[in-house]
């Protein structure tokens, strides 16, 4: 069971586009949360606030982004571009890992090699037996 995402801005065709294909690298735990609070919350700030806190948010995040970004984009469009990727990639991640332990593990309840028509036939040597190889 995974938890709802918290809904996030999402950037335009351009940066989405540009973000899909880019190079993202780990970001800091404490960087990819400050940026999440600041795209759930931009709304609530001043203008010069938002403003300054996206360009201060997207330096820390640029490095950590390869290529650079389509020219004339906003930084905060840019966070929102790359933490929506991150969230595609995610998604993606864990539904392959669904996926696969959906296929591993049975789903009745019974450990996985036991079910039915897994069952090895009984060996028919017998313990301390030795078998010429």
């Amino acid at each position: 069971m995974r938890l709802a995402p918290v809904a996030l801005p999402v950037a335009g065709p351009e940066v989405g586009g540009w973000a899909r294909d880019a190079d993202l690298a780990p970001l800091p735990d404490a960087l990819a949360v400050a940026v999440r609070q600041f795209l759930s919350r931009a709304g609530q700030l001043a203008p010069e606030a938002r403003t300054r806190t996206a360009a201060e948010l997207w330096a820390a995040v640029a490095p950590r982004v390869s290529p650079p970004p389509p020219a004339g984009a906003s930084p905060e469009e840019l966070l929102a571009g790359v933490m929506g990727e991150r969230r595609r990639r995610d998604e993606v991640r864990l539904d392959r890992a669904d996926a696969l332990r959906r296929r591993l593990l049975p789903t009745d309840g019974a450990q996985p090699g036991t079910g039915s028509g897994s069952r090895r036939a009984p060996s028919t040597v017998k313990a301390g037996a030795h078998t010429a190889r």
